[in-house]
């Protein structure tokens, strides 16, 4: 069951449906099923079930099945929500879930600590390498000129290798590209990726195989340096930067974040059903303090620290909406 809800706390998610393509009618792809009743431009409102879709993949055993599933959710585009794609895309890799030795315990005894993300080496490796490829191809097209011929179509040695760095919040890493006619080679550390691909500045998605193995990276836009890419389901910031860029942001000063532990924002829009504490009050990080009822659900909402709630900006029977401030504590 595909679900309009964050991967992490389950929280439903709503909003307006920007992009939606479905995993059928590709090559590859001819086992799969979708039963659903929203269409690109729908919208995921607080007064319905948040579930998107149930998507159903079928053949002759549970193992072709389950590869079927995990390519169609690859494969699967949604925009606008946040979803439980990258939660499901987890779950059929694990052994316990492959082999079929599960129970309604399944999501306590796996995920004990919480839903994190799927990223080892091998997948933050493809990930870096496909980052790099994509950097190339939108650098060389911005070099060309519109409606010229003039066009440079010839590179020497020089302008075959790229030396690169690839980075995102938990990681910085420092790539060696070659371009060849047909696919790059991507150097990191000691391994050697290559990648061959077809996809070009613009397409939302990229079809590649690296090392032989197949995959498929959604492109969501970016942000001069800054590219977004959705791998197994989860969301990435990946910024590329080539060595000169990279010595030349160690002289930019650090933005600095304020922290906003301090405040319980609304996850969602929704109305306020019961508050259980008030100013003054000494509460405990993780203790239920306010109720949220949206999407026919009471939804709980915890402390976000141990301490004394000094503000409380809504009351019983409020309707509020998605990051309206709700409480305050006393730092």
């Amino acid at each position: 069951r595909v679900y309009a809800e964050d991967p992490v706390t389950f929280l439903p998610s709503i909003g307006f449906l920007s992009h939606y393509m479905e995993p059928t009618g590709k090559p590859g792809l001819e086992n799969v099923r979708v039963d659903t009743g929203i269409v690109e431009g729908s919208t995921i409102s607080m007064f319905y079930d948040p579930m998107i879709s149930k998507l159903v993949t079928y053949g002759p055993t549970r193992d072709f099945a389950l590869k079927g599933m995990a390519k169609a959710l690859d494969n699967y585009c949604i925009k606008g929500v946040r979803h439980n794609v990258p939660l499901l895309r987890d779950i059929i890799s694990q052994p316990q879930f492959i082999s079929g030795d599960i129970s309604t315990n399944f999501i306590q005894e796996v995920y004990s600590d919480g839903f994190t993300g799927r990223m080892d080496k091998a997948n933050k490796n493809e990930l870096i390498a496909v980052a790099a490829y994509m950097h190339i191809k939108r650098t060389e097209l911005a070099k060309r000129f519109c409606n010229q011929k003039r066009q440079i179509t010839d590179y020497n040695d020089d302008y075959n290798t790229f030396d690169l760095v690839v980075s995102t919040d938990n990681f910085s890493q420092q790539v060696i590209v070659e371009k060849h006619i047909s696919h790059f080679s991507v150097m990191i550390e000691d391994q050697q990726l290559e990648i061959f691909s077809d996809w070009e500045a613009g397409d939302t998605m990229m079809k590649a195989t690296i090392n032989g193995e197949d995959i498929t990276v959604h492109f969501e836009g970016r942000n001069s340096q800054l590219l977004f890419l959705r791998y197994f389901g989860q969301k990435y910031s990946v910024a590329v930067y080539d060595n000169r860029q990279d010595i030349l942001l160690t002289h930019v000063p650090k933005k600095l974040s304020v922290s906003q532990a301090h405040i319980l924002r609304a996850p969602m829009p929704g109305v306020v059903k019961s508050i259980a504490c008030t100013e003054g009050n000494e509460v405990e990080e993780g203790t239920i303090i306010v109720t949220l009822e949206a999407m026919k659900m009471q939804n709980p909402l915890f402390a976000p620290m141990t301490g004394k709630i000094k503000k409380i900006h809504v009351k019983e029977n409020d309707s509020i909406t998605d990051d309206d401030i709700i409480l305050e504590f006393d730092i």
